[in-house]
């Protein structure tokens, strides 16, 4: 299964203004070593979210 992020960034009015893949997983069958994110996914797609976050941010 492979799963793609996406963070949205939004106008005050609505209007999208900034759409960023910020993560690309794969999974292949499904047990505890493959049920949700790793520990370094879950840092690495927290990382990305702020980054992305505060560059949008500054440029408002």
């Amino acid at each position: 299964m492979h799963f793609r992020l996406q963070l949205v960034i939004e106008g005050a009015d609505g209007v999208i203004v900034e759409t960023d893949q910020i993560a690309s997983l794969e999974r292949v069958g499904f047990g505890p070593a493959t049920a949700g994110l790793t520990l370094d996914e879950a840092k690495s797609l927290l990382a990305a979210c702020q980054k992305h976050m505060i560059l949008a941010q500054a440029r408002d």
